[in-house]
């Protein structure tokens, strides 16, 4: 059976200079105007490879859980070049967000830790923020497919604003314990990217005052 990452890899070099020698071997070969026809009819040929995509323990969503960057960094090279080939990775990404996140948010066991229950929404956003950054180009497409994954079921649990409200409590009552200002910052800072995807932040105004209230009692702001 043929693996898709090991299909992907034999068809995008990751040294540029065998692509180089490559190309510059076909220049010498075939006339402009050939080299051009039979360019184009390749790439109409890989219109067959969103089955790639969908490969069952090697394709896109294997990619994403098993954290093969380079893999999804040549899928989506190669993709840019099959007609409507982005759409279709972004597609079947956001399919695999929607279905995690909803996943984990109705997940009646997280539920029971808040704290954690943040973190996971906080560990998965830096998992695919990385992946766009680091295999898809930083394409805006997919940070708003991204996105709006994550406004969508963030919202599906009304008690997200209250965890978040804790998640922030329980980081502030902490302190510095144990992590540096730098840490603290960057994870508030990350947090406030889920606070934007609330769509009822006056709950979360009004859990952070109550336990801000709380902290002001007990000294620690």
């Amino acid at each position: 059976m043929v693996l898709c990452d090991l299909y992907i890899q034999k068809l995008k070099a990751d040294d540029p200079s065998k692509q180089s020698l490559s190309l510059i071997a076909v220049s010498h070969c075939l006339d402009t105007r050939s080299e051009i026809k039979i360019t184009n009819v390749v790439e109409k040929e890989m219109s067959h490879m969103h089955r790639l995509v969908q490969m069952e323990n090697s394709g896109l969503v294997n990619m994403i859980v098993d954290d093969k960057y380079k893999d999804l960094g040549r899928m989506d090279c190669l993709f840019r070049r099959v007609p409507n080939g982005l759409v279709l990775i972004r597609d079947a990404m956001t399919s695999y967000i929607h279905d995690t996140g909803k996943q984990l948010v109705t997940d009646q066991e997280r539920l029971k830790d808040p704290v954690d229950f943040v973190q996971l929404l906080l560990d998965l956003k830096d998992k695919h923020d990385k992946i766009i950054t680091s295999a898809i180009s930083n394409d805006k497409t997919f940070e708003n497919a991204l996105n709006s994954s994550f406004e969508y079921f963030t919202n599906l649990n009304s008690r997200s604003p209250e965890f978040i409200s804790l998640f922030v409590d329980d980081k502030l009552r902490k302190g510095l314990r144990g992590v540096t200002e730098e840490d603290l910052e960057l994870a508030l800072d990350k947090v406030m990217m889920l606070f934007r995807y609330l769509q009822e932040k006056h709950v979360f105004d009004k859990y952070y005052k109550q336990y801000l209230a709380k902290r002001l009692l007990s000294g620690k702001p």
